[in-house]
C-alpha cells in the first residue's frame, strides 16, 4: 500500500462536537500519523481522541485560523474548528516510521537513543523530515531560530517545515501527554518531503556585500557608506505610483545548496549561489548610514553576506505561490503541512483560500494540505531554517521513488 494522506476538517459547537467528527474521520482512515490542531481551548479532550487513532501524534492550539479539508478557515464565537493531517505511511516499505516528540526550548528533541544514532549517521537519501508545532512557554522564551540551528548541526539533512501557534496559550501535546511551551514534531523516515518557503516578496536593484555592520545594524555595502548606496533607490521605490501597498524589506544572502554542491570557491555573485531570507527595514538614516535589519547579528555579520532590497506585496506573494507550485513535480506527491503568516490569508489577500486554490490549481485537487496561520513560519532557505514572519511554508510528503 503506498503512502496516504488526508486533510480532515470538523466543526461543532462545542470542542467534544468536533472532537468527535474528527475522531470518526481518523478511525475511518486509519492513520499512522497525526498532526492535529483546534481554535478551541481545554484541547484533552482532543489529544486523548487523536491519540487513540494513532501511534504517533501531536498537537497544539492555535485561535488565528486554520487549514484544512480544502480550505482556509477564520475562528468563530459560536463554533469550533479543529483540522489534522492524517498520515498512512506504505505498509510495504519498513523503512517508513512516524515518531513523535516534544523538546523544551533549551534542548534537542527528546527522542530514543537508537533513534538518535541512526538519524545522525543517515545519509541525505535516507535522512529523516520534521514536521514541528512550537509555541513559548508560559515563563520565559523560546529562542526558536537558535534552537532551529542546533537542529540543522544534528540534522543538517533534514527539511524542517512547521509553525509557532498563534493565541491560545502554551499547551502542546504529543499523543495524550501535554507540555508548557517548546516544540512537538514528528519525524518522518522513508519517505520524501518537499519542503518550499514563500516570503512574497520580488527583489528591487542590485545586490551588496556587507562591508562593515555592528549587530543588525549596516553602516556599509561594497565598501562605501550605506546611505549613500541606497538612498537613490529607497526614493525611487516609495515614488512608484501604488508601492502604498508593498513594504520595503531587505534580503539577506543564505548559501543554496546549489553553492554547497559546489564548494566554497562558488562565485558569490552567481544568483545560484545564494538564497535570500527577507527581514524587516526597521530603521535608514541616509545621514547617519545607517540600516536597522531585524535579523539575528550572526546573520548580518556573517562572512560574505550580500544584502538586496525587496518589496513584499499581495501581488508578489500570490505569483510566486503560484509560480513556486508550478515547479513542483506532482508525482507521487500526496500532500503535507502548510503553515502561513497570520498578516496573510484574508488580511492580505481580500478574501480566504487564495493559497490553497494555488496550491491545488498547481498540484492537484487531491492534495491534502492542513495547518495554521501561525505567529511565525518554520521553514528552509537554502542551507539553513528559519522563522519568518509574512511568509508561508510548506511541507510535501510523496512516497520514496525506488528504481
Amino acid at each position: 500500500m503506498a503512502l496516504r494522506v488526508r486533510s480532515l476538517l470538523a466543526r461543532g459547537s462545542t470542542l467534544a462536537a468536533a472532537t468527535e467528527s474528527l475522531r470518526a474521520q481518523a478511525t475511518a482512515f486509519q492513520p499512522s500519523a497525526l498532526l492535529w490542531l483546534t481554535d478551541g481551548v481545554n484541547a484533552q479532550l482532543l489529544a486523548d481522541a487523536m491519540a487513540s487513532c494513532a501511534t504517533a501524534s501531536i498537537g497544539a492550539v492555535s485561535e488565528a485560523g486554520l487549514i484544512g479539508g480544502g480550505g482556509e478557515h477564520n475562528a468563530r464565537r459560536d463554533e469550533v474548528t479543529a483540522v489534522a493531517l492524517a498520515i498512512a505511511l506504505p505498509a510495504n516499505e519498513p523503512a517508513a516510521v512516524a515518531l513523535p516528540w516534544h523538546s523544551a526550548p533549551d534542548s534537542l528533541p527528546q527522542l530514543p537513543s537508537e533513534a538518535w544514532e541512526e538519524y545522525a549517521a543517515a545519509t541525505p537519501e535516507n535522512s529523516p523530515h520534521l514536521m514541528l508545532l512550537a509555541a513559548p512557554p508560559r515563563v520565559g522564551a523560546f529562542p526558536l531560530e537558535r534552537w532551529l540551528g542546533m537542529l540543522d548541526v544534528a540534522l543538517p539533512w533534514a527539511k524542517k517545515v512547521g509553525g509557532v501557534t498563534a493565541g491560545g496559550g502554551s499547551e502542546l501535546f504529543v499523543g495524550d501527554r501535554r507540555y508548557d511551551g517548546g516544540a512537538v514534531g514528528l519525524a518522518l523516515q522513508g519517505i520524501d518531503m518537499e519542503a518550499r518557503s514563500f516570503q512574497g516578496a520580488v527583489p528591487i536593484g542590485p545586490s551588496y556585500e556587507i562591508t562593515a555592520c555592528d549587530g543588525n545594524i549596516v553602516h556599509a555595502l561594497d565598501g562605501r557608506p550605506v546611505g549613500e548606496v541606497l538612498t537613490d533607490s529607497i526614493e525611487r521605490f516609495a515614488a512608484q505610483p501604488g508601492q502604498s501597498t508593498a513594504n520595503l524589506m531587505c534580503g539577506l544572502s543564505v548559501p543554496g545548496r546549489a553553492a554547497a554542491a559546489r564548494g566554497a570557491a562558488a562565485d558569490a555573485n552567481e544568483s545560484s549561489a545564494h538564497e535570500y531570507v527577507i527581514r524587516a527595514l526597521l530603521a535608514f538614516s541616509k545621514p547617519h548610514s545607517v540600516l536597522a535589519v531585524g535579523a539575528s547579528p550572526d546573520l548580518v555579520s556573517a562572512p560574505g553576506c550580500r544584502l538586496q532590497l525587496f518589496a513584499f506585496s499581495a501581488d508578489a506573494a500570490r505569483a510566486e505561490m503560484r509560480a513556486g507550485a508550478r515547479r513542483m513535480s506532482s508525482e507521487g506527491l500526496c500532500g503535507g503541512l502548510m503553515v502561513s503568516c497570520a498578516g496573510r490569508g484574508k488580511g492580505l489577500y481580500g478574501e480566504w483560500g487564495v493559497e490553497t486554490a494555488e496550491l491545488h490549481a498547481a498540484l492537484g485537487p487531491d492534495l491534502a494540505v492542513s495547518g495554521l496561520f501561525a505567529g511565525g513560519e518554520i521553514g528552509p532557505v537554502g542551507q539553513r531554517t528559519f522563522v519568518h514572519t509574512y511568509t508561508t511554508t510548506v511541507g510535501l510528503l510523496r512516497s520514496r521513488c525506488r528504481a
